[in-house]
């Protein structure tokens, strides 16, 4: 009987098929978590590139958001999102975004692993690299009438507002007026113009 070799390669098998499996597992389950965290890291850095492009600091979180919640879609039925948090600095010129999302797992589930879950980051710099704004308004008589003025001064005011955001003074943003009736104003001062 212990010279008899038949059936010695079920033995091999049944002690190679525990590393097998583990090894098939963590393939399958692997590359699963390979294709998230890429999926994840785009959809986080579309964020945070949505909100340093937003002109409005209200609307920052909310526009990132939405980018995120567009890119994440494709990958909804695979991972679950627990953590999304968007965080700038006293100026907003830096804006951290983050996102946590728990993948659960297929056969590395026979080895306690029920979920993974991991956390995704950008960081994004708001630079102005200048901008010269010039105004020109309108002051001829018709503008005069119906509250067409008032009207386009709000509406200066506003997009000064927008550009400016909370700051006073920014270095990099020049602002011009621009009057005119029948010609350009430049005031008498300055003719040689």
């Amino acid at each position: 009987l212990l010279r008899d070799r038949r059936g010695s390669v079920m033995q091999l098998f049944a002690f190679a098929l525990l590393p097998v499996m583990a090894a098939s597992g963590l393939a399958v389950d692997g590359t699963r978590l390979f294709l998230v965290r890429d999926s994840v890291q785009r959809a986080v850095d579309a964020a945070g590139l949505a909100a340093g492009h937003t002109l409005l600091v209200d609307e920052m979180e909310s526009d990132a958001r939405s980018f995120f919640d567009a890119n994440f879609t494709n990958i909804q039925n695979v991972a679950t999102l627990t953590d999304f948090t968007m965080v700038t600095n006293s100026d907003n010129s830096i804006i951290d975004v983050s996102a946590t999302v728990s993948v659960n797992t297929t056969f590395m589930r026979l080895f306690g692993f029920n979920e993974v879950t991991f956390t995704r980051t950008a960081q994004i710099t708001r630079e102005t690299r200048g901008m010269e704004l010039a105004l020109v308004m309108d002051n001829t008589g018709s503008m005069r009438s119906g509250g067409k003025m008032s009207a386009a001064i709000t509406a200066a005011h506003n997009l000064i507002n927008a550009v400016f955001g909370d700051n006073d003074v920014n270095p990099n943003l020049w602002v011009s007026l621009v009057p005119y009736t029948a010609t350009v104003n430049i005031g008498t001062q300055h003719s040689e113009w």
